[in-house]
């Protein structure tokens, strides 16, 4: 045996999907309301913005589904999505410090130098590709396709007002 053990499994990965959507946040019966914060920092250090943890060790991408049942109208105009990862052993939802956040480019037309920030996703609540619709139930679905670590949860809020409703994941399968 070598000394020190090898990090590296030498068992084989299988590639593992979700049969079914796991509520992380809110369920059918007792929606969540979503926490309205101003902002992205001040959304996750709110226990309600923070989906549980799921597990995604053999997975290659992760569905987002959230189901919005209550809008009072024109109160809440944004629902925001921050996915984040973690390799920590045991990490804890409420412990900022134990995830992080996926980085995507922001490349300056100027000088063509990119610094980088964390994607968030943006859905208009109040609007179905520019078009305004009516304050009805409906579901968004966004998926992540770059993923990394062995946990992953999100952070998720509004904008304003008291939207409700239910956060699901779906773990798609790969190859480690």
């Amino acid at each position: 045996m070598l000394w020190p053990p090898s990090a590296t499994s030498s068992f084989p990965r299988l590639r593992y999907s979700d049969v079914v959507e796991v509520p992380v946040l809110g369920t059918v019966a007792v929606p969540a309301t979503f926490v309205v914060a101003a902002d992205a920092p001040t959304a996750e250090i709110a226990a309600g913005a923070q989906t549980d943890s799921t597990d995604i060790t053999g997975c290659k991408q992760l569905d987002i589904f959230v189901d919005v049942v209550t809008n009072p109208g024109s109160t809440a105009t944004k629902l925001y999505i921050k996915v984040r990862f973690s390799g920590s052993e045991t990490p804890l939802t409420a412990t900022n410090a134990d995830w992080g956040y996926i980085q995507i480019d922001n490349i300056a037309a100027a000088s063509g130098i990119s610094s980088v920030q964390d994607y968030m996703i943006e859905v208009d609540l109040l609007n179905v590709n520019g078009v305004a619709s009516a304050v009805v139930p409906r579901r968004y679905i966004s998926r992540i396709q770059q993923i990394s670590g062995r946990y992953a949860s999100a952070i998720v809020w509004t904008d304003a007002g008291t939207a409700t409703g239910t956060v699901y994941f779906m773990r798609q399968g790969g190859g480690m």
